[in-house]
């Protein structure tokens, strides 16, 4: 899938895939050496996450259930956990990047297809 915010039209990440089962959720990003630049993963429904064994800060963008952005944090490093974002309902883990923030902000809608 390709992740695009609408409010800049912009293209975020255009490999996004879906964490559709209870295991792939549960399992994640865990087991993977680094993601790349464009690589990201959906997880729905999510409030919160943790990097806790894994190998590499993410970059996280939360949305609510009409996919406009409530948190955005550029880069969670291993062994964290996130703050807990009440309003979200899902979760795009991306490759951490600093200019995050530039490109999707609180309030954008983002788009994935």
């Amino acid at each position: 899938m390709i992740l695009l915010n609408q409010s800049k039209d912009l293209i975020v990440a255009d490999q996004v895939r879906e964490a559709n089962t209870f295991r792939q959720r549960l399992i994640g990003l865990l087991g993977r050496e680094e993601l790349k630049v464009g690589e990201g993963l959906l997880i729905n429904p999510c409030k919160i996450v943790h990097t806790f064994f894994m190998k590499f800060a993410i970059g996280l963008i939360f949305l609510n259930e009409d996919d406009i952005v409530v948190e955005v944090i550029p880069s969670l490093r291993p062994n964290r956990i996130s703050s807990f974002v009440s309003s979200a309902t899902k979760v795009i883990e991306l490759k951490a990047d600093r200019e995050l923030k530039e490109k999707v902000s609180i309030g954008d809608t983002v788009n994935l297809q």
